[in-house]
């Protein structure tokens, strides 16, 4: 199984199990279809890789909120906005999941002048407003449903790249795909 080239395709599993048992000259056929539908893909937005996943299995993108981790700011703003949220997106068990969007224009149409309405411009030095949902979500801001905090620019722009070239491109999340963030710690 490989990918489709351009595009996305769908493998579907079919696996029989035949039973028989040296004492008797039956044989026991069990046929299974609970086994998930394999989707792969070639999608130009995603780095020109190609890759194959269970895509009926939504992704679970884990930050660390843990003292001294690398986006340990940043985790805590988004836990506090799952928690504070209508419905608390991205939050799992307890939460709607969240849908990739490759058009973040929407959200950052509503979340850039209001960061500069609550936090000013420029920012403080060493400070990036942060939004959750993310940008790159169905669920962002355009929603009304959001929330901004300042977080260090190193660790916004840590989440970016963790979600955008790492997440988003190993779990094969495409536009509309419903994924989970975890904040463990």
């Amino acid at each position: 199984m490989g990918s489709p080239g351009p595009g996305i395709g769908s493998h579907a599993h079919n696996l029989d199990l035949y039973f028989h048992s040296p004492s008797t000259t039956n044989v026991a056929y069990t046929p299974t279809d609970f086994l998930p539908v394999t989707r792969c893909d070639s999608e130009p937005y995603m780095n020109s890789t190609s890759g194959c996943v269970y895509s009926q299995v939504p992704g679970f993108f884990a930050l660390s909120a843990a003292p001294g981790s690398d986006v340990e700011d940043a985790a805590k703003f988004y836990r506090d906005a799952q928690d504070g949220l209508a419905n608390h997106p991205g939050r799992f068990p307890n939460g709607v999941p969240l849908h990739r969007t490759t058009d973040t224009s929407a959200n950052r149409a509503v979340s850039a002048p209001e960061c500069d309405r609550r936090f000013g411009s420029p920012r403080p030095s060493g400070y990036d407003c942060d939004e959750y949902p993310f940008a790159a979500t169905r669920e962002g801001a355009a929603t009304g449903n959001f929330d901004l905090r300042l977080v260090p620019s190193e660790q916004n722009k840590g989440v970016g790249r963790m979600l955008g070239s790492q997440f988003y491109l190993y779990n094969r999340i495409l536009d509309g795909d419903a994924f989970y963030v975890y904040i463990y710690n």
